[in-house]
């Protein structure tokens, strides 16, 4: 689980690299988008492989 700077989460399995787990190429962009090498270590270098669970920290409101 990675923990966004605004509070959101990313679950993902850490060993999808290892097992090889296909490219999932929207969490790769948000990762993209949030983090770089000044505030995690991979940065912009890292990629995000198979199933991912992306949760907000604060939900939308009023909401149908």
């Amino acid at each position: 689980m990675y923990h966004w700077p605004n509070g959101d989460l990313l679950i993902i399995n850490e060993e999808g690299k290892l097992i090889g787990l296909p490219l999932n190429p929207e969490a790769t962009l948000l990762w993209k988008m949030t983090f770089d090498n000044d505030n995690y270590v991979t940065g912009r270098k890292d990629i995000v492989v198979g199933p991912a669970i992306y949760i907000k920290k604060h939900a939308l409101k009023n909401w149908a």
